[in-house]
């Protein structure tokens, strides 16, 4: 490979040097911050061993001006566990030559300094679009290492809730499910009343208890992710200015899996135990739905003992 055009970026992330490694190196961690703008990662295959290949499939919403998807893969070069990995990075989808990136992990005061150098570019217009995507990406990979907890045995626990569910289905099933009125009938509360789409709200109640939850819609990008806003929750007011997130990557046709956050909802919250439980079992309800059309929505003031509208 010619040296080429290049390019260095250099940041320093406040985290340990295993949790920043384990970011560019596992597949459920690079899902999450390893796509520019407001692209998001659909699938990723990551083999962190020397030779070993790779393929990131990113996309956007659709209706976008811009491409609706893409895919980057290459070769591992060199891994070193903590201290570097370097590969091959291509896109299949073009005839441009592949380059060569190289990530090198160095303990400094304040953290892990990242020093991210790409080789090989024929072109300085080139050179300066992936430079622009990297600190993008960069951007992103700071916001999810602020929202880790670094005190747990592995060194990756989450500060707020979070659950992966696995789903037999497609994204455009899944994205359906959670982000239309009548799917959200299904698997949370039959109560649901307001407008679909970025900048709306909708208005979730339950049956026999005088209480209400609203949520804005901060962002619906189909079929790969939705985000809520808690407005208001008249039963738990520790939900204000809370996050949900639905983030969607297709594993294989027919096969999904729903990345889901509820940001704010920390252990520390006297509610975080009830509201735990509570997603645990709306997000089976939610699989369900999205795999067999029935979940098992809140109903009537009878199931209150097993079926809590979140948390009370």
């Amino acid at each position: 490979m010619a040296e080429g055009i290049s390019f260095q970026i250099k940041r320093v992330f406040n985290a340990d040097r295993g949790l920043v490694f384990a970011a560019w190196t596992q597949a459920e961690l690079m899902g999450r911050w390893l796509a520019p703008g407001d692209m998001l990662v659909t699938s990723v295959n990551f083999e962190a061993k020397l030779g070993g290949r790779y393929r990131i499939e990113m996309g956007r919403a659709e209706g976008s001006a811009k491409c609706q998807s893409s895919a980057v893969a290459g070769t591992i070069k060199n891994i070193v566990a903590n201290d570097l990995v370097w590969f091959t990075w291509g896109w299949p989808s073009d005839s441009t030559p592949e380059t060569l990136l190289m990530v090198d992990f160095h303990d400094v005061s304040g953290g892990t300094e990242v020093s991210l150098t790409q080789t090989g570019f024929a072109e300085q217009e080139r050179c300066d679009q992936h430079r622009a995507g990297w600190l993008a990406c960069f951007d992103k990979l700071e916001s999810l290492i602020s929202i880790q907890d670094l005190s747990g045995p592995t060194g990756i626990v989450e500060k707020h809730f979070t659950k992966l569910v696995p789903l037999a289905a497609s994204c455009a099933r899944a994205f359906d499910a959670v982000a239309t009125i009548e799917g959200v009938r299904n698997w949370w509360t039959p109560l649901v009343s307001g407008s679909e789409g970025e900048g709306g709200e909708i208005v979730l109640g339950f049956e026999g208890l005088e209480e209400h939850i609203r949520l804005r819609i901060d962002a619906a990008r189909p079929p790969f992710f939705l985000q809520w806003a808690c407005i208001e929750h008249t039963g738990l007011s520790d939900w204000a200015n809370t996050r949900m997130t639905f983030e969607l990557r297709s594993i294989s046709p027919g096969r999904t899996e729903l990345y889901f956050e509820h940001v704010g909802l920390t252990p520390e919250l006297e509610c975080y135990g009830h509201c735990r439980l509570g997603w645990d079992r709306f997000l089976s309800s939610l699989k369900d739905y999205i795999e067999h059309g029935h979940g098992k929505p809140f109903r009537s003031v009878q199931q209150q003992q097993t079926m809590q509208p979140m948390g009370r």
